[in-house]
């Protein structure tokens, strides 16, 4: 009985070269979370000594004092109830705007979209649109002397420069 030949695969060079070079990439990226993690399983002065990468003796109880001594707990309740509401508010917000491009018409509609997206490309590329946060959290403040949430909240969903109205 014989085993049918299949045709034999060809290994490209150019795939093999893409492939190692975005694991050299994905490598570059992770580095800095390990040694964040190896780092946090040291003690202090085997941290501060510098001698190796990965913690001779682990030390899982940096965790606990972090989240009791550092009130972690506190500051991740807060940045889910921002991060959440902000996200809500951009979505909210992007689809009503999504909704008004893709079915109204007017004139010059293709142009507007086109630039709109290309212009977001841009700020995303050379500015990252943070030079607008202090102007924003600025005038949210005149109103009051404290930062309050709604304040943090609104800060975190304004409109991106191609949206400013």
């Amino acid at each position: 009985m014989s085993i049918a030949s299949e045709p034999r695969r060809r290994i490209r060079l150019d795939k093999v070269g893409l492939y190692g070079l975005l694991g050299v990439a994905a490598l570059i990226a992770l580095f800095p979370l390990l040694w964040m993690l190896s780092g946090s399983l040291q003690s202090l002065t085997e941290l501060l000594s510098n001698d190796s990468f990965l913690p001779a003796d682990p030390q899982w109880g940096n965790y606990v004092t972090a989240w009791v001594q550092g009130e972690l707990g506190v500051y991740l309740r807060n940045s889910v109830i921002y991060t959440g509401s902000a996200v809500l508010g951009i979505l909210l917000v992007s689809s009503l705007a999504g909704y008004a491009l893709a079915r109204l018409d007017f004139a010059g509609k293709g142009v507007f979209t086109g630039l709109g997206a290309w212009n977001e490309y841009l700020m995303a590329l050379v500015l990252f649109d943070d030079n607008s946060l202090m102007p924003v959290q600025r005038g949210l403040t005149a109103f009051t002397s404290a930062e309050t949430p709604q304040q943090l909240i609104l800060l975190a969903a304004r409109p991106s420069r191609s949206c400013r109205w």
